[in-house]
């Protein structure tokens, strides 16, 4: 169903890099939970120094600092440890489900597009409805040597964004899906 100056097959898949991918998505996992686990337990590790503080015992500024630095260590300390249970419990197995299970592929004027294990996403999206196609790059994506396309689309609610994160060689496949996009998007 393609036209007479389409030089791409009418349905293919997209590569996806899934073993970089789901280093990215554990990884990113773990960040998330230890940083903000370790913030709220330093914290909290802080707020339990003015105990020691209303009793009187501390005799010097020094004795204050290293109250401190050991009631907000010990807090840290407490909070990476439960990111990491979290993390273990939660985040690790689903970043490799994650990573897994996401498929992008073109069926003539349709984007394709399946995510998720236990509750599956397909969603098929016309050309025309797509607006603009953006290739993401940052620091994590860029130490696990992926990218990310993200779509503009219209009829997208309160989601008019979509994000594929790890397509392979993310800037020439943006290239294609726009040069696609405008010769199938009236198909």
């Amino acid at each position: 169903m393609t036209s007479g100056n389409d030089k791409y097959p009418s349905a293919f898949t997209i590569a996806i890099d899934r073993e970089r991918l789901r280093g990215y998505l554990r990884t990113g996992s773990l960040i998330a939970w230890t940083g903000v686990l370790a913030i709220f337990g330093a914290l909290f590790g802080f707020a339990t120094i003015t105990k020691a503080i209303d009793s009187g015992e501390l005799h010097s500024m020094r004795e204050l600092i290293i109250l401190i630095a050991t009631h907000t260590l010990i807090g840290m300390g407490a909070g990476i440890t439960v990111g990491l249970v979290c993390y273990l419990c939660l985040s690790h197995w689903q970043s490799a489900l994650a990573a897994r299970y996401i498929a992008v592929s073109v069926d003539g004027p349709f984007l394709c597009i399946q995510r998720g294990a236990f509750i599956r996403s397909d969603r098929k999206i016309h050309f025309r409805c797509i607006h603009d196609y953006t290739v993401i790059d940052h620091w994590l994506a860029r130490r696990f040597g992926i990218q990310t396309l993200q779509m503009t689309v219209s009829g997208g609610g309160q989601h008019p964004f979509i994000l594929i994160p790890g397509i392979k060689d993310a800037l020439k496949t943006r290239d294609m899906l726009a040069e696609i996009d405008s010769q199938r998007e009236n198909g």
